[in-house]
């Protein structure tokens, strides 16, 4: 399950634009903005692994983003 909250504050502190991190994952800015607020969201592996890229996440930043309980 996503954190979504957490994802939603590495990115805030990593000064990346919603426009950046969503051209690195090869989506538009507003289905990233419509999947962060969906009760329930998930990426697909590619997505993950560009935004954990764009956003330069460490594996343990990336296990509790998209793998936590």
């Amino acid at each position: 399950m996503l954190n979504k909250e957490l994802l939603k504050e590495k990115i805030k502190n990593s000064r990346i634009s919603m426009d950046e991190v969503a051209k690195a994952a090869e989506m538009d800015r507003s289905t990233l903005y419509r999947r962060l607020a969906a009760d329930e969201c998930e990426f697909t592996i590619a997505e993950a692994q560009a935004i954990a890229k764009c956003l330069g996440l460490n594996k343990r930043d990336v296990m509790a983003i998209f793998f936590s309980n």
